[in-house]
């Protein structure tokens, strides 16, 4: 990711890199932490848009929130040389297919509860 000049790379290995990220951290700790547990302890350390951290200090506050090595390790494997992850198996680990032009959803798969979390709907607020 860090060595291409092109938007596309960047912005889709970026977004996959975060969903890598995301269930590696969901899996490891059988769904006690997540993404969510990172970027609340980078904004807590007082990494936001007005500051400019190095990248080693943003994984290294996101391995310690999940307590892991999740986000270096991963880090490691994309940004400085290309690689492209096995999206094909990742879904079908996470249960998602497409059948027929539609998205199904697999309960059987092997991280069916790990997809279950990242699609939860957040509650709606009450109307009056």
């Amino acid at each position: 990711m860090n060595k291409t000049i092109t938007w596309g790379r960047k912005y889709w290995g970026g977004a996959i890199y975060w969903l890598l990220a995301d269930v590696s951290v969901r899996e490891r700790s059988r769904g006690a932490l997540s993404v969510d547990h990172a970027l609340r302890a980078i904004l807590k350390k007082g990494g936001n848009v007005t500051v400019d951290w190095p990248i080693e200090q943003v994984l290294k506050t996101a391995d310690e929130a999940t307590v892991g090595s999740d986000f270096g390790d991963l880090y490691e494997k994309m940004a400085l040389e290309p690689w492209v992850p096995d999206l094909t198996r990742l879904f079908e680990s996470l249960g998602v297919r497409l059948v027929r032009g539609r998205v199904q959803f697999d309960d059987a798969a092997k991280l069916a509860s790990v997809r279950d979390a990242i699609t939860e709907r957040a509650p709606r607020p009450a109307t009056k």
